[in-house]
């Protein structure tokens, strides 16, 4: 997961792309909802797992 996050960055090559800034704003505030819903996620099961007494 991780090799295909840092292959992104080939695309910043304005040789073989094209992009507007608009599209990387959007391309990245899209990654970024994605990981911030995933941390939710294990955030969520943390606070499941804690026994109270």
């Amino acid at each position: 997961m991780l090799k295909e996050i840092a292959l992104l960055g080939n695309l910043s090559n304005q040789r073989n792309y094209e992009y507007s800034d608009t599209e990387v704003q959007k391309l990245f505030a899209a990654i970024e909802a994605e990981l911030k819903d995933c941390r939710s996620k294990f955030a969520h099961k943390s606070r499941q797992r804690r026994i109270e007494f």
